[in-house]
């Protein structure tokens, strides 16, 4: 019944290499491999040299798992099973095996709404005398009664906790079962829908191959497709044109995507229709040009807060702080100021200040720098209680008083690169 002298050969071999009958195995070969008594390893390796020729459906698997197939042993006959499956057959899976969990999940969830119910039908009875306080007679105080009462409230609540702690764990059980029941069927499913499938029906004709884009162009029915192909890839396709499949996925995805494999190696080459990639592609210049666009407004922006000293690398602000500030507040104010997506600005050493100075230019300042008073702090500090201070309308450092606010004024800098 099992192929009896091909199933003894088999069966004979022990660790020794394995030599297949001249066609796939049956189901029943397989079933008797399994009631052989062969280590999984050994069965895992007959089916993996000589293959099965039966389809694995959820039906068979179950099968084989009633006959103690381990999941190590199920696994590879999936595998094995799966490697010349049709979309139609993958889709016949999918229905039974989501009916399959389904019916697990199903069975699961009225057992745990029984045991449920069952142990809130346990609790009501000892919920009622829990909360159940006798009225208060003329012999019993006010502060007795209350602290009955709340003792009797106590007790209730911590039964419900109780009761609320047991159906969580019931439920996490029954979750867990689930969980473990539908293991290998959720993983048969996940394998399905991952998989591509031969599309049936469709062959590839070569049209032309751009190497500077390692595109090679081919048509699929009536529409023109786009594979990314290496260039050595792409000669060696050219010549061998007619072994190729053209392979999709379980899903249609919104790109309509389609796989060149070449057999036996199943290297696959992803391609989408032609007016889907051009569309991408003027998105992506759209999005770049929009890119450069921000870029040069948040330029322009900057320039219109900032000006850079290109000969000192030195970034200063184009305005001062615009009132009268001490040099306490002067340091404070640069050292929170946030502007440009800067936050490192500080108050400029005198020399720094000394550097911007130019007679020549309007304010006295160089880069159109606009300054409320002639007065602007440094942070150089002179002993511990002075600090420089540069004078605009002539160039002239002064040292002075911390504590001196009137007309005076705080210019920030940074250093361009920190």
């Amino acid at each position: 019944m099992f192929g009896g002298v091909i199933l003894v050969s088999l069966l004979a071999q022990g660790p020794t290499p394995v030599s297949c009958p001249p066609a796939a195995l049956t189901e029943e070969q397989v079933l008797g491999l399994l009631e052989g008594g062969l280590p999984d390893g050994r069965i895992v390796q007959i089916v993996g040299t000589c293959h099965i020729g039966f389809f694995p459906s959820v039906d068979v698997i179950d099968e084989l798992a009633n006959r103690k197939a381990s999941a190590t042993v199920l696994e590879a006959i999936r595998n094995d099973g799966y490697q010349h499956i049709t979309l139609a057959q993958a889709r016949g899976e999918v229905g039974l095996l989501e009916r399959k969990i389904a019916e697990i999940s199903s069975s699961n969830n009225s057992a745990r709404d029984s045991e449920l119910a069952r142990l809130d039908a346990e609790f009501a009875p000892r919920l009622a005398v829990a909360r159940q306080v006798s009225p208060q007679d003329q012999f019993e105080s006010d502060a007795a009664f209350a602290a009955r009462k709340g003792r009797a409230e106590s007790a209730a609540a911590d039964l419900v906790r109780d009761l609320e702690n047991q159906k969580q764990r019931i439920s996490q059980r029954y979750a867990d079962d689930v969980s473990a029941s539908t293991k290998f069927f959720q993983r048969q499913l996940a394998g399905l829908k991952e998989r591509t499938y031969e599309d049936e029906g469709t062959k590839a004709e070569f049209l032309r191959y751009d190497a500077d884009q390692n595109r090679l162009m081919a048509k699929l029915g009536e529409t023109e497709y786009w594979f990314t192909v290496p260039n050595d890839k792409a000669r060696e396709f050219y010549t061998q044109w007619w072994k190729l499949r053209v392979e999709r996925g379980f899903e249609e995805d919104t790109e309509r995507t389609r796989f060149l494999v070449e057999p036996p190696s199943g290297d696959r080459y992803a391609g989408i229709p032609r007016e889907i990639e051009e569309e991408k592609e003027r998105a992506a210049t759209a999005a770049a040009a929009a890119a450069a666009e921000e870029e040069r407004q948040q330029r322009e922006a900057l320039a219109r807060l900032v000006w850079v000293d290109e000969s000192t690398r030195l970034m200063w602000t184009r305005q001062d702080n615009g009132s009268d500030i001490n040099w306490t507040e002067a340091v404070s104010y640069c050292r929170n100021l946030r502007l440009g997506d800067y936050s490192d600005w500080r108050l400029p050493e005198i020399g720094e200040l000394a550097g911007i100075y130019d007679a020549s230019q309007a304010g006295r300042i160089k880069g159109g720098i606009r300054l409320t008073s002639t007065w602007v702090w440094s942070g150089t500090r002179n002993g511990s209680g002075e600090a420089w201070r540069l004078y605009f309308d002539g160039g002239y450092r002064y040292s002075g008083l911390l504590s001196v606010s009137d007309l005076k004024r705080a210019l920030c800098v940074r250093r361009v690169g920190g």
